[in-house]
């Protein structure tokens, strides 16, 4: 076996705990941190949403050291900091402690491993690199499927705090050692044809522009691109979505009649048809277009959230919703790949870093907006109305996007 798909496969575990135990978990925990510290629900939906903000600030920063120190550091440090925050939150007296606690530790820590997985992945894999990235994100839904009932199990029948500290034990103790494991490849062990993007009928004016491998762009060139910046804004609407669905997805399914613990339930369920359609949009992917099977899979999206308006409450809604969220999601890890793509993988961690400060701020608006038309108006149709625009608002970039023109470099002079 190549040597990387081990380190696919390790990260992969990593992403399931971090799925299944906090990103795909939160909207677990929403109720029940409502009803214990007696806040409404645009006030827990600002404290979710500043976790997207912070990004903005961390991510640049997060890349700008992970493409110096390297994944394995900046993987094992976020998952420490994140583990250890699970563990002090059962003890904050206040919803304000929980607050602090929360951004400063939990989210800012668990947003670190996704720089480290994602440039060590690029430096493994560049002819399969949708498949790759799909591989390790299915890592993320079988977490969500085997432990986010796990978790709400533990939640609705001991309390979040019990939640909230087991989770951080599990990342300590399993994550961190998994964590160490990542590593950039050796010469000897790359595999040449691996390090050959594939050239196909959807990208091969991409590649014909900018060969990753042998012709990188520097960050003053990439984010002088509109290709950069559409990408960036792409992303942004995509986690305006993902972040608003995450965190209110139980909730919603409680606002259509269905009782918490069946949406939890709903909630697991949700990772299987992502994790065949994740594994399906990467394969297709790396053979068609990356940017246009995204744009397929926010489409998806636009007639979920038209579902949730229009559809009947009860079971069947909620079975429906899921499945339709689930696939608009499947190609989130591997949207990120364009950038290595059109960019080249020599300052994968700064540009995905630099990206994040625009996806942040529209991400940020998410939860918060879910919250507020809710509270407003005690259902989430308007909410929905701004989740579809926003589907629609990244499929429309994701389908008409192009791969930037090649860079001009000025010759060398010639040798004295």
């Amino acid at each position: 076996m190549y040597t990387g798909w081990r380190i696919v496969f390790s990260t992969g575990f990593v992403g399931a705990l971090m799925s299944g135990l906090f990103y795909n978990g939160m909207s677990a925990y929403f109720l029940p941190l409502q009803e214990y510290f007696q806040v409404s629900r645009t006030r827990l939906s600002f404290v979710f949403s500043l976790r997207g903000l912070e990004g903005g600030v961390e991510g640049p920063i997060t890349g700008y050291l992970t493409d110096r120190l390297g994944g394995r550091v900046i993987m094992t440090t976020g998952i420490i900091w994140a583990g250890i925050g699970l563990v002090l939150l059962p003890f904050m007296p206040n919803f304000t402690s929980f607050a602090v606690v929360f951004l400063l530790m939990v989210t800012t820590g668990f947003s670190m491993p996704t720089h480290g997985t994602m440039i060590t992945i690029n430096r493994w894999f560049q002819r399969r690199l949708g498949t790759a990235l799909s591989v390790y994100s299915s890592g993320s839904a079988l977490g969500a499927l085997l432990l986010t009932p796990v978790l709400g199990y533990v939640i609705h029948t001991y309390g979040w705090r019990w939640g909230a500290g087991m989770s951080g034990i599990v990342m300590l103790a399993i994550g961190v050692p998994l964590a160490l494991t990542l590593r950039y490849p050796r010469e000897s062990e790359l595999d040449l044809r691996e390090q050959q993007p594939r050239v196909t009928k959807g990208n091969a004016s991409a590649l014909n522009d900018v060969s990753g491998a042998e012709h990188p762009y520097s960050v003053s060139e990439a984010i002088h691109t509109p290709t950069y910046w559409m990408i960036a804004a792409a992303i942004g609407f995509r986690l305006l979505g993902k972040s608003a669905i995450q965190v209110h997805f139980v909730p919603l399914l409680t606002s259509k009649g269905i009782s918490e613990p069946l949406a939890i339930t709903l909630l697991a369920f949700s990772a299987a048809p992502r994790l065949l359609a994740g594994l399906g949009a990467g394969y297709l992917g790396d053979r068609w277009s990356r940017s246009k099977v995204s744009s397929l899979c926010m489409v998806t999206g636009v007639a979920a959230g038209l579902f949730m308006i229009f559809g009947p409450a009860g079971l069947m809604f909620g079975l429906g919703f899921a499945i339709l969220i689930a696939v608009s999601q499947s190609s989130d890890i591997m949207t990120w790949a364009l950038i290595s793509q059109y960019f080249g993988r020599r300052h994968f961690g700064t540009l995905r870093g630099i990206a994040t400060i625009v996806q942040s701020f529209v991400a940020f608006a998410g939860p918060l907006l879910f919250g507020y038309f809710y509270d407003k108006y005690l259902n989430y149709d308007s909410a929905m109305w701004i989740f579809v625009g926003a589907s629609a608002g990244a499929a429309a970039l994701y389908w008409f996007m192009r791969a930037p023109r090649r860079v001009m470099r000025p010759a060398m002079p010639p040798a004295a």
